[in-house]
């Protein structure tokens, strides 16, 4: 028995057609967001910096002011530290009993990078959070039913 035009196997093999496919992908908010009137000058540098970005990509939303006014805290808090461990004399600190441990600003650091990475891909700047604001996520696609027994044959 022939497999039907639309089996799963064969949307799987060959992809959906041009004409039933939904490109869906955010758009713009009417409005800009507006920054916290708590940041400092250097906070306010990253913030307008990061507006420019997102409006030159298309994806500037006021509902990202939130991610953008703690990207932009972190991103001088991550320099401000950078600054204290350049400057440090040592990255590892002697405790009173002789145990050696790394520098505390070097933990925190690290912490701060990591929540820096995390607010970036949220708001599409790195190329996986571009990926899934548009949905073309480099993922493996799921081949399965295409490799199962044929389960209409005879």
């Amino acid at each position: 028995m022939p497999t039907p035009r639309n089996a799963p196997e064969l949307k799987l093999l060959l992809g959906v057609e041009a004409r039933h496919r939904e490109v869906k992908s955010p758009t713009a908010a009417a409005r800009e967001p507006e920054p916290s009137p708590d940041l400092t000058p250097p906070e306010r540098k990253v913030w307008d910096h990061l507006v420019a970005e997102l409006r030159e990509m298309g994806t500037l939303s006021s509902a990202d002011a939130i991610a953008m006014t703690a990207l932009s805290q972190a991103t001088v808090l991550a320099e401000r530290m950078h600054a204290r461990i350049a400057t440090a004399p040592e990255l590892t600190v002697t405790t009173e009993t002789g145990m050696v441990h790394v520098h505390p600003l070097l933990t925190a650091y690290d912490v701060v990078q990591r929540r820096i990475l995390a607010l970036t891909t949220a708001l599409g700047l790195t190329p996986v959070g571009r990926s899934r604001i548009h949905g073309q996520a480099a993922g493996k696609p799921n081949t399965e039913a295409a490799h199962t027994p044929d389960l209409y044959a005879i």
